[in-house]
């Protein structure tokens, strides 16, 4: 193992840096994401960068090193994606998590990773560890790792793809909100804080967002029916039609990938890797 371990090149104080002094931006995060991603594959180098016996210690801690960048990296962008305030970041918040799955998924597909998880000596190892490393390559083969590298780069091609039309489709919904009127009358069972904050104009007409603050307790506590309705209706449209057919050139993408691996439809591959 080299005497720097990749975990030591992002220091601990750092992982958050962006958001030191609430100065947020998107270039911030644009660069936090891109400190994230070269600490995981400085870890997957020096995984493979190992010579002699692989054991848990010199190659499986590296691994989850790995994963570990990743999934952080994932997890702020994901959450940025959902609720933060300015556009431009949610718009970077998306740019970087179609990065971050293109790096999960070439990782998914890395001949060479595999190989290397493969050759570990599990001799003394934890029964849980032993589970762990046999779904890990499970995982692997699963996605296809064992497909000769043209399919191994369609498959690829075929995510990015899947990525980018369910990012674009996320994003139609988040930005698409719809407003529907109400009268007072129609109000009738609402918490006495909701009602102040959603004032009659001069025609005694109250406008309501499909945004989850206002449609939640429309749900719950409306005691109009026809309400309820009119809130359902707008809040499952959104982006609609806009995202009709995205989502059709969406699951046709994900059936391609399970038709390459072997299965009858992605839900059955989902469903096969649960169990």
């Amino acid at each position: 193992m080299p005497a720097e371990s990749p975990a030591s090149l992002v220091a601990t104080e750092d992982i958050h840096t962006w958001e030191a002094g609430g100065a947020t931006s998107a270039d911030a995060l644009k660069a936090w994401v891109g400190a994230r991603l070269s600490a995981h594959q400085a870890a997957l180098a020096a995984l493979l960068a190992v010579d002699g016996q692989r054991t848990t210690e010199n190659s499986l801690r590296l691994y989850d090193q790995a994963i570990e960048q990743l999934t952080l990296a994932g997890a702020q962008a994901g959450v940025l994606n959902s609720v933060a305030a300015d556009k431009a970041i949610r718009d970077q918040a998306q740019d970087e998590a179609q990065r971050i799955s293109m790096a999960g998924s070439a990782l998914s597909l890395n001949r060479a990773v595999y190989d290397a998880l493969a050759a570990i000596d599990l001799e003394g190892a934890s029964p849980a560890t032993k589970h762990y490393v046999g779904r890990t390559l499970l995982g692997y083969r699963l996605a296809g790792v064992d497909k000769d590298q043209a399919t191994r780069d369609h498959i690829q091609s075929l995510h990015e793809k899947a990525t980018h039309l369910s990012l674009e489709f996320s994003r139609n919904v988040q930005e698409g909100g719809k407003t529907i009127e109400a009268t007072e009358a129609e109000l009738d069972g609402l918490p006495p804080d909701y009602l102040a904050r959603h004032q009659p104009n001069d025609a005694g007409v109250v406008t309501i967002s499909t945004d989850q603050p206002d449609m939640q307790p429309v749900m719950t506590f409306a005691s109009s029916a026809a309400l309820r309705e009119r809130m359902f209706l707008a809040y499952n449209t959104r982006a609609y039609p806009a995202n009709q057919q995205i989502l059709l050139d969406l699951l046709a993408a994900r059936q391609e990938i399970a038709t390459i691996l072997g299965f009858r439809s992605w839900a059955t591959s989902a469903s096969f890797w649960k169990n």
